[in-house]
């Protein structure tokens, strides 16, 4: 059922291995391929910022540029210390960045998961 992914050491600081659930690319894409790639890395940011903070396990970010609105989430399992969680999130934004200018796509893992 899920897909097993194999752990590199520059993504897990424990060395962890996690199972990918499910994913999923949006067929639809933005009007603005440059205002949505802005927007995209700059909501990526934020959360990845917002996961930094000790005992944060929930983050929500939404950039909104000339039209271009990208809304996201991150949530980490309870028992993910924060490096794990952190570490988790890059490496499943890593994994959706095959999602090209979809302007959807999730990311479901044993640890945390990424819309």
């Amino acid at each position: 059922m899920g897909e097993p992914v194999a752990s590199q050491a520059s993504h897990w600081p424990s060395d962890r291995n996690s199972t990918l659930m499910r994913y999923y690319c949006s067929l639809y894409y933005g009007r603005s391929s440059t205002y949505f790639l802005s927007n995209l890395n700059t909501t990526l940011s934020s959360l990845h910022r917002q996961l930094t903070i000790d005992r944060v396990r929930y983050a929500v970010a939404r950039t909104l540029l000339n039209g271009e609105s990208v809304w996201g989430l991150a949530s980490c399992r309870g028992y993910v210390s924060n490096a794990d969680c952190v570490a988790c999130y890059d490496y499943a934004v890593a994994q959706l960045r095959v999602c090209g200018l979809g302007n959807g796509a999730h990311a479901f893992y044993d640890d945390c998961d990424v819309r």
